[in-house]
């Protein structure tokens, strides 16, 4: 049998909650991040690995008014 990989355990605080007991999704998203790390980490995209291989990606901003247009996302390669 094979078993599951964790990749985050951590505790949902009451300041992490809105007033109806869910937790906010300004802390999901955070918690999803430490996650998606240590996934992966699991499969060998380490942050050593990234920066040696130089294999980075960002995400693209957006400011307020930029709703409702179409705007390309590339992924692009970071060069230091």
């Amino acid at each position: 049998m094979t078993t599951a990989l964790i990749t985050y355990r951590g505790t949902v605080y009451p300041w992490h909650c809105d007033h109806v007991g869910h937790m906010n999704v300004m802390w999901y998203v955070g918690k999803f991040d430490e996650a998606t790390w240590q996934l992966f980490n699991a499969v060998g995209l380490t942050p050593h690995f990234l920066r040696t291989a130089r294999r980075c990606r960002h995400g693209q901003n957006y400011r307020a008014g930029d709703q409702g247009k179409e705007l390309p996302v590339q992924p692009r390669n970071v060069e230091r």
